[in-house]
């Protein structure tokens, strides 16, 4: 690295190539190393292993005696994927700029497809879908993984068809709906690549009980579902999405439930896959 600026006010900014390298040689020189949240580092070196990061105009930050004020979840990830990145790098700033680091509104999945034709609500539903799918299709429902908001975007641009998903989970009231817009949208995503007439009657009979008959999925399933919206427990969202995934593959495979307690998933069994 270039030798830093340490006069007052000799502020300057490169655009730099950091290597694994020299990422290791910073964070060792800093003297204030904070505290790292490792789930985040895992989550920028995933998008350095999978080829997502960008230059993008973020900078690290060093103050006149060479520590870093911003960056050190970046270079963290740098050393933990082994990948180098292309970044802006500033040197020379005062040290009682830290506190004012990072303070503005983080940007969210919905922020990013402002670009795109849809309008906030369908934004929203959209960004929570795309997460859901994500993690879905790496088997972790269950768990808490970060989904870029490149990937979200990336996902809206080059698929279409979701755009229909995202209306279909908008045409229900707010009493009708007996899961969130997002999850209704993402389930019937996945539903409709199966059969998509099916799907579309099986969220409408869910959630408005029309002409549902006892002992068949919907009608334990709506059940399950209005017995959580009233629950002074707030229901886990992946456990009603297996459950939701449980009610369809039975219906799908044309069972017969006698009892709620047959399409309920519980904790001990494997996550469900959409038949």
């Amino acid at each position: 690295m270039k030798k830093l600026p340490t006069e007052k006010g000799a502020v300057t900014a490169d655009r730099l190539i950091v290597t694994p390298h020299m990422a290791t040689e910073w964070l060792e020189k800093n003297q204030h190393n904070r505290h790292i949240r490792q789930s985040h580092v895992d989550h920028l070196a995933q998008q350095l292993r999978n080829g997502s990061w960008k230059l993008d105009g973020a900078t690290i930050c060093f103050d006149t005696d060479g520590n870093i004020l911003d960056g050190q979840h970046r270079l963290w990830a740098v050393i933990e994927s082994g990948s180098s990145i292309e970044t802006l790098v500033v040197t020379g700033l005062e040290s009682d700029v830290f506190p004012v680091i990072d303070t503005g509104i983080v940007r969210t999945g919905a922020d990013v497809l402002s670009r795109l034709d849809l309008n906030p609500q369908e934004r929203r539903t959209a960004s929570t879908a795309v997460g859901w799918i994500i993690r879905y299709r790496a088997k972790k429902c269950q768990s808490s993984i970060k989904v870029s908001n490149q990937e979200v975007f990336d996902f809206v641009s080059n698929t279409p068809g979701l755009r229909s998903n995202i209306h279909f989970a908008h045409q229900f009231t707010y009493q009708e709906r007996l899961l969130p817009k997002g999850i209704t949208c993402f389930l019937h995503f996945l539903m409709a690549k199966k059969e998509e007439q099916l799907a579309t009657k099986f969220f409408s009979k869910t959630f408005c009980g029309n002409e549902i008959k006892a002992d068949t999925p919907i009608f334990h399933l709506r059940n399950a579902l209005l017995a959580d919206r009233i629950s002074k427990r707030k229901p886990r969202l992946y456990s009603q999405v297996a459950t939701t995934i449980k009610a369809w593959n039975h219906l799908r495979n044309g069972t017969t439930v006698k009892r709620q307690g047959g399409i309920r998933w519980l904790d001990t069994e494997k996550f469900p896959e959409v038949l």
